[in-house]
Formats: structure tokens, C-alpha cells, sequence
């Protein structure tokens, strides 16, 4: 595959991956599951033959034989983001987005595949647009926290963001997780945009 997971190697992906999954999944859902989204293992699902390919390719089969469905669109591009393929499940979503643009669901999965694919911000924009639908999704918030956190971007809006879910009961593991990502980030990117996972040189101006 194109695609691989363990190339990112750090703490925020496999959290916002762990909370991502089914991301058609209600706000109540996603407190009650958050542990044991955690501990999915995504990897096992990417290998061939792995359980549920076949209903993968229903769900996929149902999504081309009903393009006006969008329930049946965000089926297929959920199976996609779960088994490590947003490449894939981005066309579905396109889909979804062209029969309602305002469906939060379709922009935050929008947001996830990107995410997943290292666009962060195309992430940030999708996510934000989702929020701003449903503003209580921890899902949608803490893919906007990690995405702010890979670009080095408003990082005390991040910051702000973490706390609020912290107030609304979210896992404490999870928030102290994110949160040493957060103060990674900081601490790597004192002065400016980039941080520890930006993986190429500091930028220098040219000169005169």
C-alpha cells in the first residue's frame, strides 16, 4: 500500500485515529467507547484478508450502486478511514459533500482522511466547518487539536480546546496524552509555525 501508519510514530495520530474511528458515531458513543477506541489496533485491520473485508466491499458496492445515498456514501468512506485507506474513502465523502454540504459528519470525515493523508490543513479547514455545525463532537475537536499540534498552528487555541473537552469529562489518559504532544510542540517551536513534527529544516531568509 501507498499508505502507511506507523511512518507518523507519534502519540496524537493513533489517539485521534483511536477517537476517529466511525466517525458517524454520536457524541455520547464516543465518551463511553473512548477507552476501548484507544485500544483498536488499526495495522491488523489494514493487512489483506483482514476480518471485515467482506463487509467492506458491501458497503462499498452499496455506496456505488446508490451515489444519491449518503448514509450509504459515509458507510463506505468510514470502512475506508478504518482500514487505513482516506485515499480511497475520499471519493465517497466527495460524494456525500455534493448531496448536502452541510451534513457535519461528511466534513469532519473530509477532515480525517486528509488528516490521515498529511494534509493538516486541509484537516483544520474541514474540521473547523464541522465544528462549527456541531460544536460538541470531541471527534472533530481533538482532529482540529492534533492538526494545530502537526502545523505548529495555534497552539493556545489548542490548548483551549483541550481544556474544554477536559471540563466535559473526557478520558484524563487521553487529555494528558494530547496534552504532552501539545507541550512538545511548544517547546520545539518557541518562535514561529513549525514544530517537532515538522521533519524538514527551519526555514532561513535569503539573503540580501
Amino acid at each position: 500500500m501507498k499508505y502507511s501508519l506507523p511512518k507518523w510514530g507519534i502519540v496524537v495520530v493513533g489517539l485521534v485515529l483511536g477517537l476517529y474511528i466511525g466517525f458517524k458515531i454520536s457524541n455520547t458513543q464516543y465518551r463511553l467507547g473512548v477507552e476501548r477506541a484507544l485500544n483498536q489496533t488499526i495495522a491488523g485491520a489494514t493487512a489483506a484478508g483482514a476480518p471485515g473485508a467482506d463487509q467492506t466491499r458491501q458497503q462499498v458496492d452499496r455506496a456505488k450502486q446508490n451515489p444519491q445515498d449518503v448514509e450509504a456514501q459515509l458507510d463506505a468512506a468510514d470502512q475506508m478511514i478504518q482500514t487505513g485507506r482516506p485515499e480511497e474513502g475520499l471519493p465517497f465523502l466527495q460524494q456525500a459533500y455534493r448531496i448536502n454540504p452541510q451534513d457535519s459528519r461528511t466534513l469532519a470525515g473530509l477532515g480525517m482522511s486528509n488528516f490521515m493523508l498529511g494534509n493538516y490543513d486541509e484537516s483544520i479547514k474541514w474540521a473547523t466547518q464541522s465544528l462549527a455545525i456541531t460544536p460538541e463532537n470531541p471527534g472533530s475537536t481533538f482532529l482540529l487539536i492534533a492538526s494545530y499540534i502537526r502545523t505548529g498552528q495555534k497552539l493556545d487555541e489548542a490548548e483551549r480546546l483541550l481544556t474544554q473537552l477536559e471540563g466535559r469529562g473526557i478520558d484524563p489518559t487521553t487529555i494528558a496524552q494530547v496534552r504532552g504532544e501539545l507541550t512538545t510542540a511548544r517547546s520545539k517551536s518557541p518562535a514561529g509555525p513549525r514544530s517537532v513534527l515538522d521533519h524538514g529544516p527551519a526555514e532561513t531568509p535569503p539573503t540580501p
